[in-house]
């Protein structure tokens, strides 16, 4: 039984965490000042509404594709793998846990099994 309770807490914790991860990513306003600033057809506004959300590198990546003209192919694809590698940190241990809670519940049923046959007989 305290495999089990030990994997639930760390399944807990780790949910908690990518909780935690995506909350401020969901709440904020990037999507909303993007489509603002793309609604506007002169650069200069443009540029200004950008320059709120300096610190979200998806602003900085449409604002830079504002300035430039478009986007570069290198500078998108490195964004996107520092993402997916950030997104997908736990997922492994997440898997692990995942395929061995049933087996853990299965030990303690037997395990149980076998002490009431023992009080049994």
């Amino acid at each position: 039984m305290w495999p089990l309770v030990f994997s639930l807490l760390i399944i807990i914790v780790i949910s908690l965490e990518r909780l935690l991860y995506w909350l401020p990513k969901i709440s904020n306003n990037t999507h909303r000042l993007i489509s603002i600033a793309l609604s506007s057809n002169e650069k200069s506004s443009q540029l200004k509404i950008l320059s709120s959300g300096i610190g979200d590198e998806n602003v900085q990546l449409v604002r830079d594709a504002v300035v430039n003209g478009g986007l570069s192919n290198i500078k998108v694809d490195n964004i996107l793998k520092k993402q997916f590698f950030y997104n997908n940190r736990f997922m492994r241990s997440l898997d692990v846990i995942a395929a061995t809670s049933p087996l853990f519940g299965i030990l303690g049923t037997i395990w149980g099994i076998i002490n009431s046959f023992k009080l049994a007989g």
